[in-house]
C-alpha cells in the first residue's frame, strides 16, 4: 500500500510543475528556486490558458503579481520548418521543429509510401471497358 506521504518524483518535470509540486511544503527543498519560478509560471500560462482561452493572457492568475509578464507563448501554425513549442526553461525560450529528425519517419517516409502505395495499386487496377465492365486482356 501506499502511505499518504509518499513522494513520486518520477514524473516529468512539467508535470511536476503544473501541480506545482516544487513549491509544496513537502517537496520545495528538492527543487531551485529556479524550478520553483519556472512552475509558477507553467501554472500561470496553463490558468490564463484556462480563463480565456489564451496562455498570454491575462497576465496574472491571482491576486498577487509576479512582478513581471511572460514572454508571450507561440502561437500554433503549422509550418514545413516544423510547429511552434516553447521550452520549459529559465526564459521560456520559443523554438520551432520540436524532435523534427526524430519525427521525420511520420512526416517524411509515411506520406512517401502512401504515394507510391497508390500510384501502384492505380497501375494494378484492370482499367475499365466502353461498357463498364473491367478489361483484364491486357
Amino acid at each position: 500500500s501506499i502511505s499518504q506521504n509518499s513522494l513520486d518524483l518520477s514524473l516529468p518535470f512539467d508535470v511536476q510543475s503544473v501541480f506545482g509540486l516544487p513549491l509544496h511544503p513537502q517537496t520545495e527543498e528538492l527543487f531551485s528556486e529556479e524550478e520553483k519560478t519556472i512552475s509558477l509560471n507553467i501554472m500561470q500560462y496553463l490558468s490564463n490558458f484556462i480563463k480565456s482561452g489564451n496562455p498570454n493572457y491575462p497576465l496574472t492568475y491571482s491576486r498577487t503579481s509576479l512582478g513581471e509578464s511572460l514572454p508571450p507563448w507561440p502561437r500554433f501554425l503549422p509550418h514545413s520548418g516544423g510547429d511552434n513549442y516553447k521550452e520549459f526553461s529559465a526564459g521560456f525560450p520559443n523554438y520551432k521543429g520540436l524532435k523534427a529528425g526524430v519525427c521525420s519517419f511520420w512526416s517524411d517516409y509515411i506520406p512517401a509510401l502512401q504515394i507510391s502505395a497508390s500510384k501502384l495499386s492505380s497501375q494494378m487496377m484492370p482499367e475499365e471497358g466502353e461498357d463498364g465492365t473491367a478489361d483484364i486482356s491486357s
